[in-house]
């Protein structure tokens, strides 16, 4: 990927508006790019224009291996959007089980 060769180089990863740009990778489902610039060191909980981290999208859409992706990467299940929902209360709506009980666990290992 060209990310990867430009940091492997010496540039500096950045990025205006990160949050703009990791909340709409995470709705186009481009889980490359995503995972490009998350390993580059992009901070996975960037906001977008209403506070909604790639976490919330990824939880809202029902999108398992992105969700789980962004939580390794350190994206916290604990942050609140404008309207204060957290990527757990997104993934309820969707109602995906496997997602729910995966933003679940991943509360239980941050208070444990």
């Amino acid at each position: 990927m060209v990310v990867s060769m430009l940091v492997e180089a010496g540039a500096f990863l950045d990025m205006d508006n990160a949050g703009n740009h990791l909340c709409m990778a995470v709705a186009k489902g481009d889980l490359e790019f995503l995972k490009g610039v998350l390993d580059n060191g992009i901070n996975p909980n960037s906001r977008n224009y209403d506070l909604r981290t790639p976490l919330h999208i990824a939880a809202a859409e029902g999108l398992y291996s992105m969700t789980k992706l962004i939580l390794e990467a350190g994206g916290s299940v604990f942050s609140k959007d404008r309207w204060g929902k957290t990527p757990l209360d997104e993934a309820r709506v969707g109602g995906s089980k496997k997602l729910i009980k995966m933003l679940e666990d991943a509360i239980s290992d941050k208070i444990a």
